[in-house]
């Protein structure tokens, strides 16, 4: 439940300031009430006596609302941007879904409801089974928020001031602690829980037996043969050629590449029909060949190929009419329906964003190798300086760890040196990706895929137990969350 406090676009606090001003000169009859009203507003003195979300230990007022609905907000504005959002107007003026008249707002507020919904069910938890915040966890809560003040003045603003930037009119220090702490607790017994997790081997075969479906492969190679590629055309592209005698002879040559009696005859057909037929070089044909080769396909009902292949045999084919003549699929079984016994492993890392670091991200990450190199790669000091320079926030909490890694599961280059056959436990080096510069650390072998994701599973379902017993006395004020000025 890590949280990213970015500041948000002040171009919209300054237009609601400019409409309040314009509010106040139109009411003169009123002038002295509504100055007050809006110093009040501003200072958060209404929302602060509000409550937005309630359990039966806990609250949060209108102010921590705000906190938690900017904070969540920061982590989505780049998305929602590109899917049509202008983050310099009102959430409250755009819809996210016209027709059913959801503003953009209303989409936010009911993820940071969920949010905080499972926040303080987690924070319930922690209170019933005696989980309290430790003196430390208060001075990183502190740290947190001197970190905050050096880059208010940074930018020649108190604090306060800073926090309004960043979440909202009427948030000061005092809201931004009460919601840390929260979260603070929440995370504290979230990580407990899990740490307290296990499941024997017996569980995992049951839950295997139960669930098979979910956790089969099927591996497979696939061709598509067009009818276009059989159709004569004129000097300018213009088909001129029988569609119906193209069909045929496109129907006819599936059939012969799935005539192959091998999976290495198969891809030769395949080759041969890119190169021979639809003229690509050589390289484009692999290429191709590359992208229909699909390893460890899970099942998908009314998926034509999965429902083939799974009632299939190794080495068995078929030819698909994928659109009355116009397309053939054509399909290769490699390896029937199997559980992925594959191992997995277990890897440490510190990622510097391009976005960040640009063409300095590979120098500046040689830097931290370096000081963690002086200190014999100690993992405690690795996880300090993931700590203090990651920006994989997904992995600062856990000192920069991803567990049961499968292969093929992260991005080329990362995979390719944490899967190399010749890594061993504790190696380190530095890799570059399209995301940035990571420094790694291989932290060994872990198990078998199917017993990982087995893993996942029943944490997922313990999980939801876990929210769903302690969330029984959770409610929420529409009317204060809707206050919230985005």
């Amino acid at each position: 439940m890590d949280m990213q406090n970015t500041p948000v676009d002040t171009r919209k606090e300054k237009r609601n300031a400019i409409l309040i001003t314009i509010a106040v000169v139109v009411v003169a009859a009123c002038v002295i009430g509504l100055v007050v009203y809006n110093n009040l507003a501003d200072s958060g003195y209404f929302m602060r006596r509000t409550v937005a979300a309630q359990s039966e230990n806990f609250t949060v007022n209108g102010s921590v609302m705000t906190y938690y609905f900017y904070t969540n907000y920061s982590q989505y504005a780049s998305t929602f941007a590109q899917m049509g959002l202008n983050t310099s107007y009102s959430l409250k003026s755009q819809y996210a879904d016209e027709e059913n008249g959801i503003t953009w707002f209303d989409y936010m507020a009911t993820l940071t409801q969920s949010y905080v919904g499972e926040l303080l069910a987690l924070c319930e938890a922690a209170k019933a089974n005696g989980v309290e915040l430790t003196a430390d966890d208060q001075a990183y809560i502190d740290a947190s928020l001197d970190a905050m003040e050096e880059a208010a003045k940074e930018y020649g603003y108190s604090l306060n001031a800073y926090l309004i930037a960043m979440f909202g009119g009427g948030v000061k220090e005092q809201d931004v602690r009460a919601g840390m702490e929260l979260s603070a607790l929440s995370s504290k017994y979230y990580a407990q829980f899990y740490s307290g997790l296990s499941y024997t081997d017996a569980e995992y075969e049951a839950y295997y037996e139960v669930n098979k479906s979910s956790f089969l492969n099927v591996d497979l190679i696939t061709c598509t043969v067009r009818q276009n590629d059989f159709i004569a055309t004129d000097e300018n592209g213009n088909p001129i050629g029988n569609i119906t005698a193209a069909a045929a002879e496109a129907k006819e040559y599936a059939a012969s590449i799935a005539a192959a009696d091998s999976a290495e005859a198969f891809r030769n057909a395949v080759l041969a029909y890119n190169t021979d037929v639809v003229g690509l070089s050589a390289d484009e044909a692999e290429m191709v060949l590359a992208a229909g080769t699909i390893t460890g396909m899970t099942a998908t009902p009314g998926n034509t190929a999965s429902d083939w292949a799974f009632s299939a045999k190794k080495g068995e084919t078929k030819v698909v009419d994928a659109s009355g003549g116009a397309t053939y699929d054509v399909y290769y079984l490699v390896k029937a329906a199997y559980r992925n016994e594959d191992p997995t492993r277990n890897v440490r890392h510190l990622l510097l964003s391009t976005d960040t670091y640009g063409a300095e991200a590979e120098s500046a990450a040689k830097t931290i190798y370096a000081e963690w190199e002086a200190t014999g790669f100690d993992l405690d000091t690795f996880a300090a300086l993931v700590y203090n320079f990651s920006e994989d926030t997904g992995s600062v909490q856990t000192g920069g760890l991803y567990e049961n890694v499968s292969q093929g599961e992260m991005v080329t280059e990362f995979d390719a040196w944490l899967f190399d056959s010749s890594r061993k436990e504790g190696d380190t080096g530095i890799v570059n990706t399209t995301y940035g510069t990571h420094i790694m650390y291989y932290a060994g072998e872990a198990g078998p895929a199917w017993k990982n994701a087995a893993r996942t599973a029943l944490e997922d379902e313990d999980y939801t137990a876990l929210i769903e017993q302690y969330a029984g006395s959770i409610g929420f004020d529409q009317n204060v969350i809707y206050q919230i000025n985005a």
